[in-house]
């Protein structure tokens, strides 16, 4: 009976509920992933700059 009133009112299952946090949890770990790697390029990105800058003002000095 009480599986009836659940289907009525469309209420999700447990193991709906579950399936779907799990799929929440896991697009935010790939969200924080893609976050980091994004994170790492843009740093290599500046050292590469910073090491080009520190060349160039060497060579002026020079």
């Amino acid at each position: 009976m009480f599986e009836m009133f659940r289907k009525k009112s469309n209420e999700k299952t447990p193991d709906e509920r579950e399936r779907e946090s799990g799929a929440e949890f896991e697009d935010l770990v790939n969200n924080l992933n893609n976050a980091l790697n994004k994170r790492q390029e843009v740093k290599q990105e500046m050292d590469e700059a910073n090491e080009e800058y520190v060349r160039r003002t060497n060579k002026v000095k020079e």
